[in-house]
């Protein structure tokens, strides 16, 4: 098992027995199955025609049903893109999550918590690694949420380097599952158009760093349940907009939001994997002493996105009560309003504040919080003044909401992007077109993975 998995980083992934009969056998539902034979037929076509090996390492828990629903999604979308390998440290306790992720190909993951399933390769000696590693960031690992996980995606970060430079990858990336790198549409329309591992080829050889700005996504109505076919609307960086639509941000602030973009704004960094003493400068950047050509470079991206899929559904907000801080105490503080308690755990004002609903348990309150908070809808609150000579903010309703989403994307604060929720479409295309043959012709898992292997031949 050890040798196979440090082979993931080699040319071919044909001797490897078929996932879609293991996963048949291992009684997997056949979508699912069928899904990951097809993230395995997408990565031995990437081996096949992909110019550099581009590596994405991170950190993730939840269940089995989560990885079924987000994961899987996000890495068949990546996998399209010619992403080579994905670096996982997996920090949930749900053997069956892991053992699906163990299922494809690319995908190489360790479980930080023992127990969880067989250990492999060096587990035993990863978690020692991560227990000096938070020992000597105690300031942050010894706080829970956002400062504990920080700690362990920066742990995965340099582990994930290490693996990347014996595997000869050209790039690195640290992201999450709820974003998505969408490079300017390139190419002659031949079908490699949206190729990040072309996108990252054509970089020119001084560039050491890539900072890739993210956008974040908007939902226009409260009872989403697949983000990336329901979800086209972004708020765009204010680093790519013009000063007009800077000046206008405000109008589509909703509710008590205290920034645009609820989250984050800074982007996040692609590395070439081979520059000197490459570490990692927290989640979202690299730091190098140089590339094989030229002293360590950062720059920016104009022409590519990471689209970050924030809060797109009730649920993202309901789950936070279960994932965010462990222990009754954070729980009694959230339900006292006691936001210095909850400093403790959060970092972003938002996620604290969406913790604090999720807590109470209150379903109406859950989705009354998300719909003044995240939804672009007619009748939405935002802050204004009523006339230039109002001293001080009152609440507006927004009207005729179409036209103001129409303005907004005129001046660049706001895009439509069809991308990601296109390719999610013709992946499941693809998939019910083999599940259709394969019931035909009686297929084995081996045949199916064939009937994917002709269908993006022609693609």
């Amino acid at each position: 098992r050890a040798g196979s998995e440090t082979n993931k980083l080699s040319t071919s992934a044909s001797t490897t027995p078929s996932a879609a009969q293991r996963s048949m056998e291992s009684g997997d539902s056949n979508d699912t199955s069928l899904r990951v034979a097809l993230a395995n037929a997408l990565y031995r076509r990437g081996v096949r025609r992909e110019p550099v090996r581009v590596v994405f390492c991170l950190t993730l828990g939840g269940s089995r049903a989560s990885v079924e629903r987000d994961v899987l999604p996000w890495i068949l979308y990546h996998t399209e893109l010619g992403v080579w390998n994905f670096f996982i440290l997996y920090d949930g306790k749900d053997a069956d999550a892991l053992r699906l992720l163990r299922s494809l190909h690319n995908v190489f993951v360790r479980a930080l918590h023992k127990d969880v399933a067989e250990d492999i390769a060096d587990e035993p000696k990863m978690r020692e690694r991560y227990a000096s590693w938070a020992e000597r960031h105690w300031q942050w690992g010894h706080r829970p949420g956002n400062y504990a996980l920080m700690v362990k995606q920066t742990f995965n970060q340099n582990e994930a380097v290490l693996w990347a430079k014996v595997g000869h990858a050209d790039w690195i990336m640290h992201i999450d599952p709820d974003e998505f790198v969408l490079p300017l549409y390139q190419g002659d329309g031949s079908g490699d158009d949206l190729s990040f591992a072309r996108y990252l080829h054509k970089q020119p050889s001084h560039v050491s760093s890539l900072r890739i700005f993210n956008a974040e996504a908007q939902p226009e109505h409260a009872y989403v349940k697949n983000r990336l076919e329901e979800v086209t609307l972004f708020k765009m960086n204010k680093a790519l907009m013009h000063f007009d639509a800077y000046a206008m941000r405000t109008k589509v602030r909703l509710g008590g939001n205290r920034a645009y973009m609820i989250l984050y704004a800074n982007g996040k960094s692609v590395a070439r994997a081979n520059a000197t003493n490459l570490r990692s400068l927290g989640p979202h950047f690299w730091k190098g002493d140089g590339s094989p050509n030229a002293p360590w470079t950062d720059t920016l991206a104009d022409d590519a996105t990471i689209l970050h899929y924030a809060y797109t559904r009730v649920e993202d907000v309901a789950s936070k009560a279960g994932t965010s801080c462990p222990g009754d105490e954070y729980r009694e503080a959230a339900l006292r309003g006691n936001r210095t308690k909850l400093k403790e755990c959060f970092v972003i004002d938002f996620d604290l504040d969406a913790f604090r609903v999720a807590s109470t348990g209150d379903s109406v309150a859950i989705r009354k919080f998300f719909e003044e908070s995240m939804v672009l809808q007619e009748g939405a609150r935002v802050r204004c003044r009523r006339s230039e000579t109002d001293a001080t903010m009152g609440w507006c309703e927004i009207r005729d909401v179409r036209s103001l989403i129409a303005d907004a994307m005129r001046i660049g604060l706001l895009r439509r992007e069809h991308a990601v929720q296109a390719i999610s479409r013709s992946h499941a295309r693809l998939v019910r077109a083999v599940e259709h043959l394969s019931k035909l012709q009686g297929a084995s898992g081996t045949n199916v993975d064939a009937l994917f292997d002709a269908a993006l031949l022609l693609d």
